[in-house]
């Protein structure tokens, strides 16, 4: 089933999380306009209307909480489900070539001990 990441909104005040909604559930898009704002879109479905979230760490929050998925450095969310390479050396999840991703230096430890667990599970 396809989701989407969205916010919820209730009158003028927009939710502090964000929330899959799939594509199912979705009545509506619409567009709307603000001077502050610009052009945006929402969504209605069977629970309310939800906006688009432009919020990284509402994103982020929500990646966490499925497995696999880890925070490895500012801006970098990787999915260690993919079983990337881990270049110590430079502190990078190699997941080919030409697709790498930064470890922050104080995240290594931790995405170093997650990729472990997701590699023992795949044994």
């Amino acid at each position: 089933m396809k989701s989407i990441i969205l916010c919820k909104r209730e009158g003028d005040k927009i939710a502090e999380e964000a929330e899959w909604i799939k594509a199912a559930e979705i009545r509506y898009i619409k567009t709307e306009y603000s001077k502050k704002k610009g052009t945006y879109k929402v969504y209605g479905t069977d629970k309310g209307e939800y906006l688009e979230c432009n919020s990284i760490e509402k994103t982020f929050a929500l990646f966490e909480e499925i497995d696999g998925f880890v925070r490895a450095d500012r801006g970098v969310m990787a999915n260690l489900n993919k079983i990337p390479d881990l270049d110590e050396k430079f502190q990078l999840l190699v997941y080919d070539e030409n697709d790498k991703v930064t470890i922050a230096p104080a995240r290594f430890s931790f995405v170093k001990d997650c990729l472990k667990k997701v590699l023992g599970s795949f044994r």
